[in-house]
């Protein structure tokens, strides 16, 4: 869906530069991408077909599976800019910020961790593609099975900075685990970055039964589908309140920033987006700075 929103005239302009088409690209080379796909994006008819699927049973998913890589990016770059001398993507897949950025910072360390299938998949298709750099690494870890402390510890030349300002990306990834597992998350982040270090993440709130909501339509749908993927929905929280509750005893202060935070205000309002793509949020974005 990211690489249809950036073939989207509508979205594209929301997307960061050049992250659709190096997108694709991976996606090819990683054989995750089939030409019958490629044919499909490339036909009008065929996108316009998927968009109004896409709003019928998601209003405004489109431009917010969008505009969630912008501000991802746009938080990484925000770092660096403040003296961030390290990135770490969790949970990467095929994300393509850390190949894009490390090119242009060369003296900064991004290392992306994911599940080794992904890992070998995106390692073959990064080298391919050229995109292979000294400060660009890609760590295989199942952290079901090994800690993060226990990944990173595998790096070197360069090695992984405990000490290092840090920005840590966590895009669509804790609501997937238990709370006691984000909880050691977040710990274990804190224990491997700096003073002045920082976390971005997506997540989710809780619905009337205390369940991850997941969109008025198909939230239901939704939940149990990815449930008989293997990737069931478990980690949501009431509102901002609980989850600043939840994380500054492990060394994170949270403050609300909606200018910030929410991506309607942020990105939608100043492009002159209507109502219908800022409809129906259910994945929000935060931020979390180390207090220590």
């Amino acid at each position: 869906m990211f690489v249809f929103a950036g073939r989207y005239t509508r979205y594209a302009p929301l997307l960061p530069s050049g992250a659709a088409e190096l997108t694709e690209q991976l996606l090819v080379e990683t054989g995750a991408m089939t030409p019958w796909m490629q044919r499909f994006y490339a036909s009008p008819r065929n996108r316009a077909r998927l968009e109004h699927f896409a709003e019928r049973f998601g209003p405004g998913q489109l431009a917010r599976m969008a505009l969630r890589k912008r501000f991802m990016d746009d938080e990484i770059r925000a770092a660096l800019a403040a003296g961030a001398t390290q990135v770490l993507v969790i949970g990467a897949g095929y994300d393509t910020a850390c190949m894009r950025l490390a090119a242009e910072f060369e003296d900064r360390l991004f290392v992306e961790i994911d599940h080794p299938a992904t890992h070998e998949r995106k390692r073959a298709g990064v080298e391919t593609l050229g995109r292979a750099r000294a400060n660009y690494r890609l760590l295989a870890a199942d952290l079901g099975e090994t800690t993060l402390v226990e990944a990173l510890a595998r790096l070197d030349q360069p090695a992984w900075d405990a000490e290092a300002r840090t920005i840590v990306i966590a895009e669509g990834l804790i609501m997937y685990l238990d709370r006691d597992d984000v909880v050691r998350l977040f710990a274990a982040i804190h224990e491997l970055t700096g003073p002045g270090s920082r976390v971005a993440f997506s997540y989710m709130k809780c619905d009337a039964h205390g369940r991850p909501y997941a969109g008025k339509v198909v939230s239901g749908i939704t939940r149990l589908s990815l449930k008989l993927l293997g990737e069931a929905l478990r980690f949501c929280v009431a509102d901002e309140r609980e989850l600043a509750e939840l994380l500054e005893p492990l060394g994170w202060r949270y403050r609300p920033d909606p200018g910030r935070f929410d991506l309607g205000t942020r990105y939608l309002a100043p492009a002159g987006f209507d109502d219908r793509d800022r409809a129906d949020v259910f994945e929000f974005m935060a931020v979390v700075d180390r207090a220590g």
